[in-house]
């Protein structure tokens, strides 16, 4: 969608900025991210299948600046990588 953007954030990493109407519609975003990186493609002749680990965060929910919102969001991407590949997390505060 023309409201949406990705950006390279470094490495293997991007971040991807939706607007969506309903803090439950990062499900749908998410698992649709997911379905398009995980189809296999060619290159050389080789077949080449990725995966991906997605951290989510939400504005104003979990913050208002920037910089945290990417942080909360590789919070959860990390949570998303231990509990195995091609999944997501929705960032969520540890308790202190």
């Amino acid at each position: 969608r023309t409201s949406d953007s990705i950006g390279r954030f470094g490495g293997d990493e991007f971040v991807i900025l939706v607007e969506i109407t309903n803090e439950e519609d990062h499900q749908i975003v998410a698992e649709k991210v997911l379905e398009a990186v995980v189809k296999p493609f060619d290159i050389d002749g080789k077949k080449v299948q990725l995966t991906a680990s997605i951290g989510v965060s939400l504005f104003p929910r979990h913050s208002a600046d920037a910089s945290e919102l990417i942080r909360h969001a590789d919070l959860a991407m990390y949570r998303a990588k231990v509990g195995g590949k091609n999944s997501y997390r929705l960032y969520r505060a540890e308790p202190t």
